[in-house]
């Protein structure tokens, strides 16, 4: 091939979710110093990466046969499908910086190539469930639904972000809610409803109630919940600080954007959950200890043990796991302390 030149190859990816390619190259660097790339991007159709967004790109030394790209944003990539195009080849040791790749400053040179090991579901049973979530939500644009409600700016308490299928059924796998019939799951803060849906059609004796405030995304979820009649869904509109959601089992509020002021009320609520429940935030400390929350460990060889990643569409992130302690249940109103 002729230098900057491409070769694209669509890769079909059997699951959005976090996991490993084998790239295998079929001939050797051209030459000594060149150093090899590969990197991913949602379609070819571009002759150079000049003003592109690669998804990830990674350098990879000379000499070696191949390489094992462990990709944290997988369902980025190959958002709402199910391809994406992988790309590698050679760059030139004389350019500066091999992961900005300015189309003035090297020359490519793409070679063949293999891909194997997809990415896939441990478990096979929740085949149906997987393909049923990303094709009721194929028609969602909840980033567009929220930045046009909040009048084209984000408050921090309402940025929105997405859940994806696998990466919360590990999460719901890992506290075993499979096991217990009747959990109730309340998300706070819901949007489009793509986690408890997911919860939902893994977990058919999961109890799953989302709550939003924003009219427009709660609009969105219910129009997919029409599109999942199997799934055992509540979805509501109204205030996570006003609504009662006591009885709750689970409780999820996958934010990291909620305000100290809105975290203490938070807190009070979790006061009132019963002894047992469980609780999984994106902060690690809690505002106060009036809440009866305490860490819930999960994995004794971290050193935070109640801490899971969990991939969202703002990149992978750490979540803590927190269960509700025996203690008088009394509605406290932490947000009057100082």
């Amino acid at each position: 091939m002729e230098p900057s030149s491409w070769e694209y190859r669509e890769v079909k990816v059997r699951r959005l979710e976090r996991g490993k390619h084998q790239i295998t190259f079929f001939s050797e660097c051209p030459e000594a110093g060149a150093r090899r790339f590969v990197c991913c991007s949602k379609g070819s159709d571009f002759a150079t990466p000049a003003g592109q967004d690669f998804h990830w790109i990674v350098a990879v030394e000379p000499g070696q046969a191949g390489v094992i790209v462990a990709s944290i944003q997988t369902q980025f990539w190959v958002f709402e499908s199910d391809s994406a195009f992988l790309t590698h080849g050679w760059l030139e040791a004389s350019d500066p910086t091999p992961l900005c790749l300015p189309a003035d400053a090297a020359e490519f040179l793409a070679v063949g190539f293999s891909v194997s090991g997809g990415f896939c579901l441990e478990d096979s049973a929740s085949d149906d469930a997987y393909h049923k979530f990303y094709e009721a939500y194929s028609f969602v644009d909840g980033y567009q639904l929220s930045y046009e409600a909040q009048g084209g700016c984000t408050t921090s308490a309402l940025t929105y972000g997405e859940s994806h299928f696998v990466p919360i059924y590990h999460l719901l796998s890992m506290l075993q809610v499979e096991a217990t019939a009747g959990d109730l799951l309340v998300d706070l803060g819901s949007g489009t409803g793509r986690l408890v849906a997911a919860a939902a059609l893994a977990f058919p004796l999961l109890r799953c109630r989302g709550i939003e405030l924003l009219p427009a995304l709660h609009t969105a979820a219910l129009q997919t919940k029409a599109r999942l009649p199997e799934a055992s869904l509540e979805l509501v509109l109204g205030d996570i600080l006003q609504e009662d959601w006591s009885d709750a089992s689970i409780v999820v509020a996958m934010s990291l954007c909620f305000p100290a002021e809105m975290m203490k009320a938070l807190e009070a609520k979790f006061a009132l959950l019963r002894p047992g429940s469980r609780v999984v935030l994106m902060n690690c400390f809690l505002e106060s200890d009036l809440s009866g929350l305490a860490p819930l460990c999960l994995d004794n060889s971290r050193e935070t043990a109640h801490a899971v990643r969990l991939e969202m569409s703002f990149g992978e992130t750490p979540l803590y796991v927190f269960e509700r302690v025996d203690q008088k249940r009394e509605l406290v109103d932490l947000t009057a302390m100082d």
